[in-house]
C-alpha cells in the first residue's frame, strides 16, 4: 500500500499531467488509443484558478497531439482540452472556454487549417445518467443523408474533410462515480486511482496494488509513483490544504444558499396560502353580507342572526352600510 497525493485536487492532478509520460498514458486511454498512436504531445496551457481567490473549482489544460492512424498510416493534428471539475452546474463555464478554444487562432496546423478540437471533460460526479451508468462516454458528430442513414464519406489519402474537422468536435465524458470498483480494462485500471476517495476531502489515502502479472502494471505505477511524489512535495501540499480550505468555505456557502432558498421558498408558499384563505374569507363575508340584505325585507335583525348564526351586531352594520 503506497500514500498517495488526492488526484482530486487541482494541485495534485496539475503535478501529474506535467509529467509528459502519464499525460501520453491518460490521454491515450481515454482516446482509446495506445500510447505509440500518440507520436507528439505538447502541453500548450494550463490553469488552475487561484485557490486564494476562486469561487469555483475548475481545471482545465490543453494540449497539441500528433495522432497516427497504424493502419493507414494517416496521421493527423488535434487540440485536446482536458477540463476537470468537482462542483455541480458549472456548463457555462465549460461552454465559454470551449468557445474561447475555438475562436483561438493559434489553434491550426502547420497549413494554418484550423485544428480538429477534442473536449476531454472529467468530473467528480455524474452528468449524464440517462444511458446507463457508464464511467466513459463518447460524444461523436456524424454526417446523415435526409432519411437519417449515417455516411462514412470517401476519404482520398485518409485525409478527413477540412470544414468538418473545423467546425465539429468530439466530446469524451468522464464520471468518476461511475468508475468499476473491481477495474478490467486499462482505462478503468488508470481512473480507479481517481475512484478511490471521489468525493472525500483527504489530501492523501492508499491504494491497494495491482497483481505482480497485470499487464497495465508499468503504467499505473508510474502514475503512482508521481503522486506519491506529490504526495511528499511540501509546495503540492500546501496547496492541496488551501483547496480543502477553500472546498469547505464553497461547501459551507452552497449549505447557506441552499437553505436560504428553502426559506424564501417555504416564506412564499406560506404568502400563497394566507392570499388564498384572505380570498376565501372575502368570498364567505360577501356570501353573507348578499344574505343579509335578501333577509333584512322580512325579518328582524335578532332573526336574521339567528338564522345564519352571526351576531347581531354584524348584521345591523351590514343594513346600515348598504
Amino acid at each position: 500500500m503506497e500514500l498517495i497525493a488526492n488526484p482530486i485536487y487541482d494541485s495534485a492532478f496539475k503535478y501529474l499531467l506535467e509529467d509528459d509520460r502519464i499525460a501520453k498514458i491518460l490521454i491515450s486511454a481515454l482516446l482509446n488509443l495506445d500510447t505509440a498512436d500518440i507520436v507528439e504531445l505538447q502541453q500548450m496551457k494550463s490553469d488552475v484558478v487561484d485557490v486564494n481567490r476562486r469561487d469555483l473549482k475548475i481545471f482545465h489544460v490543453d494540449f497539441s497531439a500528433r495522432i497516427v492512424d497504424r493502419e493507414t498510416g494517416r496521421e493527423e493534428q488535434v487540440c485536446i482540452e482536458l477540463q476537470k471539475s468537482w462542483h455541480k452546474e458549472e456548463y457555462q463555464r465549460f461552454r465559454t472556454y470551449l468557445s474561447t478554444q475555438i475562436g483561438n487562432e493559434s489553434n491550426v496546423d502547420k497549413d494554418g487549417y484550423p485544428l480538429h478540437i477534442i473536449s476531454v471533460y472529467i468530473f467528480g460526479h455524474v452528468v449524464v445518467s440517462e444511458y446507463g451508468k457508464y464511467p466513459v462516454l463518447y460524444v461523436n458528430p456524424h454526417v446523415e443523408d435526409p432519411l437519417g442513414n449515417v455516411l462514412t464519406g470517401n476519404f482520398r489519402n485518409g485525409k478527413r474533410n477540412r470544414f468538418l474537422d473545423a467546425m465539429a468536435y468530439n466530446m469524451v465524458i468522464v464520471q468518476i462515480p461511475y468508475v468499476n470498483a473491481r477495474p478490467n480494462s486499462r482505462l478503468d485500471k488508470i481512473l480507479s486511482i481517481f475512484d478511490a476517495a471521489p468525493n472525500s476531502k483527504v489530501i492523501e489515502y492508499t491504494i491497494p496494488p495491482l497483481p505482480d502479472t497485470d499487464a497495465d502494471k508499468k503504467e499505473i505505477d508510474y502514475i503512482v509513483r508521481r503522486l506519491t511524489e506529490a504526495a511528499a512535495n511540501s509546495e503540492v501540499r500546501r496547496k492541496m490544504s488551501y483547496e480543502r480550505y477553500i472546498d469547505n468555505i464553497i461547501d459551507g456557502k452552497a449549505d447557506a444558499e441552499e437553505k436560504y432558498a428553502q426559506s424564501r421558498m417555504l416564506i412564499k408558499e406560506q404568502q400563497e396560502k394566507l392570499e388564498a384563505t384572505k380570498k376565501q374569507i372575502e368570498q364567505y363575508e360577501n356570501v353573507i353580507a348578499k344574505s343579509v340584505l335578501a333577509l333584512s325585507g322580512s325579518k328582524s335583525p335578532t332573526e336574521i342572526a339567528g338564522m345564519l348564526g352571526i351576531d347581531v351586531a354584524l348584521v345591523e352594520k351590514i343594513i346600515e352600510g348598504r
